[in-house]
């Protein structure tokens, strides 16, 4: 069976910030991609790494004017060998544990 989630958005009113902490809790690199909207003319996008046998979900950092994050906004599950491991860097990015 396929992995039933394939695409994720996480939506930001800061893009920079949320950029640079999810770069530093999961130790990786987010590649900024040019988005050509006449409808979203400020629209930013910025996507994770995908595995390279194509296996599991994937997403981006999305930031325009017209979603805002925050409660009932975007659900998102990650993959982790040990969780501790990415939760010992949340606070040190500037995130929280709730």
């Amino acid at each position: 069976m396929k992995n039933a989630i394939n695409w994720f958005e996480i939506y930001t009113s800061d893009f920079n910030r949320a950029k640079k902490f999810y770069t530093t809790v999961f130790q990786c690199e987010l590649t900024d991609l040019e988005v050509n909207s006449d409808r979203h003319p400020e629209m930013q996008y910025a996507v994770f790494p995908a595995a390279e046998n194509g296996a599991g979900a994937n997403g981006a950092l999305v930031h325009m004017s017209q979603v805002k994050p925050g409660n009932g906004g975007t659900l998102v599950y990650f993959a982790s060998e040990e969780i501790n491991a990415e939760l010992s860097r949340v606070e040190a990015a500037g995130g929280k544990t709730i």
